[in-house]
């Protein structure tokens, strides 16, 4: 039996939830039965090297704002060389014009993923989903959230919005005790330190500011404490600025990007997730998946994967006081959170493993090709 051809649409591999989350599923799906393709429409990235031995062709298109259709164009032409079959594109400006030139290329299946609630979309832009709507076959969407925005505000056919939640590699999430002593020396932590962190792009959706303020209010109430920020972003110097007028400059890490994720999540007491705006974020499923116990706001597909208190907290967004009451009660209760962190554990492997979700999405490509 020949192969399938399969071609899935990017725009870069840089950082980010979205695209960690496509590297995963190639690297998890099944190379007997497809031969894959992945373009990025502008640039490759840091997760590119995930990709290096992985039987993948990888295509840069090096699209620019104002040659979009040059690369429609070559896009076109892509599918046309490689006689795909299925096209599965992500993020906004790969999913709308991956599935015209799918669609100009005569391409049987076309699939998107929803990975944001896209709330930040003007007019024009949902009048352009209404357009690409009409010849996708199936639109993921990565939370139940996610998808009833996609049925109420761009009017998608609910028929063809389903719910296959982000997933992770959970087993990648364990470290063994020496490389947690060797992360809590990097950083210089003592032996009485109590740590929480979040692993994010340091941009306004993050609401990285309600957690420096939580921070404060922690660290009245606990003595010892360190913050670990994990990651980068616009708002970078802007918190660095905010922590210092806070007077909490000398409890806090700023990491900058880091590839050993699993590593710096080993020394966090906590985890939170602070942000105003999600999908389903693959670092909650990361530090779920590394028995964290976790704090979250209660937004997009967050109170889904932190479904009671067994797994977690859920706090309302954009309230400091509410996400610091959380922390604290955490870092108070040494056998709350390892309990908590056990279950948590649990839950992303019974319900959010990458093997799991790509045996979904491969029946889903098999049953449109049918």
């Amino acid at each position: 039996m020949s192969k399938i051809n399969l071609l899935h649409v990017i725009s870069t591999l840089c950082f980010g939830g979205a695209e960690k989350q496509v590297v995963t599923l190639l690297r998890e799906l099944d190379k007997d039965k497809y031969n894959i393709t992945l373009c990025c429409l502008r640039a490759g990235g840091p997760l590119e090297e995930e990709l290096k031995h992985e039987d993948i062709d990888i295509v840069f298109l090096r699209m620019r704002v104002r040659y979009f259709f040059i690369a429609l164009y070559r896009l076109v032409r892509l599918c046309k060389k490689k006689h795909i079959q299925i096209v599965h594109t992500h993020l906004y400006d790969p999913s709308f014009w991956g599935r015209i030139a799918a669609w100009i290329a005569g391409v049987p299946v076309i699939v998107a993923t929803e990975h944001g609630r896209g709330m930040w979309k003007k007019k024009r832009h949902l009048f352009f989903e209404r357009i690409a709507n009409r010849f996708t076959d199936v639109r993921i969407a990565v939370s139940e959230d996610v998808r009833s925005i996609r049925i109420q505000r761009e009017h998608a056919p609910p028929q063809k919005v389903l719910m296959i939640p982000n997933a992770i590699s959970p087993d990648d999430f364990i470290v063994l005790d020496d490389v947690r002593e060797e992360k809590r020396k990097e950083f210089g932590l003592k032996n009485g330190d109590l740590v929480f962190g979040t692993v994010a792009r340091f941009d306004p959706d993050k609401a990285l500011d309600k957690l420096l303020e939580a921070a404060v209010f922690v660290a009245e109430s606990i003595r010892h404490i360190r913050i670990l920020l994990v990651g980068d972003g616009p708002l970078r110097k802007y918190l660095e600025d905010y922590a210092e007028k806070l007077g909490i400059s000398d409890k806090i890490i700023f990491t900058g990007m880091r590839k050993d994720i699993a590593g710096l999540l080993s020394i966090m007491d906590v985890y939170v997730n602070s942000s105003i705006r999600e999908g389903i974020p693959v670092s909650l499923l990361e530090a779920m998946a590394a028995e964290k116990a976790v704090v979250a706001t209660c937004v997009g597909g967050n109170p889904e994967v932190v479904h009671d208190e067994s797994v977690g907290l859920i706090v309302p967004p954009q309230n400091s006081k509410a996400l610091a009451d959380g922390i604290i009660a955490l870092l108070r209760n040494k056998q709350l959170r390892e309990s908590m962190g056990s279950k948590a554990r649990e839950r992303i492997q019974n319900n959010y493993s990458i093997k799991m979700q790509a045996r979904k999405i491969e029946s889903i490509y098999e049953k449109l090709l049918n």
